[in-house]
């Protein structure tokens, strides 16, 4: 069993406490964000709206994120943004004890963590991050997603203003038109409705995919909030918010665009969970090539889903095989395998399939397979290392071929990677 380092374990503690007394001290108002999905984007968006905002790191573990973050406050600081991720049972009371927020978005709830080694159910993962609406005052404000039944629901468990953002116009402060959304290989444009102003606007990004609705939504809430408290006038409000979104760019392996090897990949490698991975397959889908173009899936598998992971991997098998729209399909690891007998069950051509141990045989069998203008999809869970197949096809060197990884840094810089992950 691992030990931590006693003289690690005092200093967390240590930096701790001292976060816990400082963030009191400035009193910022701050904005907390949480969710299974969407959440370091919608927390990305508010950091270009605010740019003087101390904010949370996007690639760090939130266990020490919350602390850090606290202490990179200044006497001059007004707006903090906190990125409030747990995957384990009771550390959202640990979170709260550093840094307790004004504003909540809670983005949308899914079964990752829910597996025996983190939350153990799904009930348990809704209980912990409703822990950020259930701490609100009554002036406080908790923006939510009414489109998620189980983020809808956590209305009834706080004191505060709560606002709804989605898809219904007699329940949300804000709304979109799908009929309205286009997308095309520079990004996305939505048409949304603030209903509470009953004013309807264009929101132009460059980010990609439809998904994105959510979190510009629960952006724009936020900025009217904020600016609202300023007397900033309505119109003002959303001329600068239209201006700064169209200017903010994709995040790294999170559905962005890259060249790579010759090749379109559209890069979604850095989470996988069963919203993420279907809402990243409409998006896929929605692409339009020419002719002679076509389109290939490489999916990992989603990770830390606990007992359900069986089903779910079953029941993305049974969703793929309704699309029509590419060339072939490249599953990677025992998971994945399941998700390719589960399409072919359900009516997919099996020789647009192939089944691949590990991601360095994905990697050699899609450089086989690739032709000039082909555009790939390329997801999965973190620990399933996706960035070993982009390494694979460019011919950079990397022999690491475990299917799930318990490190987190980047093969690039992995000691492992000319080699193979042992926990020795």
């Amino acid at each position: 069993m691992h030990k931590t380092d006693p003289l690690k374990r005092l200093f967390h503690h240590t930096r701790r406490f001292a976060a816990k007394k400082w963030f009191n001290y400035i009193r910022p108002y701050t904005i907390g964000i949480t969710g299974s999905m969407g959440k370091t984007y919608t927390t990305y968006i508010l950091s270009k709206l605010y740019k003087n905002a101390i904010v949370t790191d996007l690639n760090l573990d939130t266990i020490y994120n919350i602390p850090i973050t606290a202490l990179k406050l200044t006497k001059n600081s007004k707006l903090a943004i906190f990125e409030y991720g747990i995957d384990q049972v009771g550390e959202m009371n640990k979170h709260l004890q550093i840094a307790k927020p004004n504003v909540v978005i809670v983005t949308g709830i899914t079964g990752v963590h829910t597996d025996s080694e983190h939350l153990g159910s799904l009930e348990n993962l809704i209980a912990e991050k409703r822990k950020l609406v259930e701490c609100l005052k009554e002036d406080d404000y908790a923006i939510l997603n009414y489109d998620d039944e189980n983020v809808r629901n956590m209305a009834t468990h706080t004191k505060a203003k709560v606002v709804f953002f989605g898809s219904d116009p007699s329940k949300c402060a804000i709304t979109f038109n799908p009929q309205e959304t286009k997308l095309s290989l520079n990004g996305t444009t939505f048409e949304v409705t603030d209903q509470e102003e009953g004013l309807t606007f264009k929101l132009k990004t460059k980010l990609f995919g439809t998904q994105f609705v959510y979190n510009l939504m629960a952006a724009y809430l936020t900025y009217k909030l904020i600016e609202s408290r300023n007397e900033s006038y309505k119109v003002v409000i959303i001329w600068q918010f239209e201006d700064i979104i169209s200017k903010i760019q994709p995040l790294k392996g999170r559905m962005s665009f890259d060249k790579i090897a010759g090749y379109e990949v559209l890069d979604d490698s850095l989470r996988s969970n069963p919203s993420s991975i279907k809402n990243g397959l409409e998006t896929f889908t929605q692409i339009e090539l020419n002719p002679e173009q076509r389109k290939i899936l490489v999916l990992g598998e989603m990770g830390e889903l606990g007992s359900s992971e069986t089903e779910e991997h079953e029941l993305l098998g049974k969703y793929i095989s309704k699309m029509n729209q590419f060339e072939y399909y490249i599953g990677i690891g025992p998971l994945q395998e399941l998700s390719i007998n589960s399409a072919v069950k359900n009516g997919l051509n099996k020789d647009k399939t192939f089944y691949a141990k590990n991601a360095i045989e994905a990697g050699l069998a899609l450089k086989q397979y690739l032709e000039k203008g082909d555009v790939i999809y390329l997801k999965g869970s973190l620990l399933r290392h996706m960035e070993r197949i982009i390494m694979t096809i460019s011919q950079e060197g990397v022999n690491c071929d475990v299917v799930s990884c318990p490190l987190y840094n980047s093969c690039r810089v992995c000691k492992f990677r000319y080699s193979k992950y042992s926990s020795k």
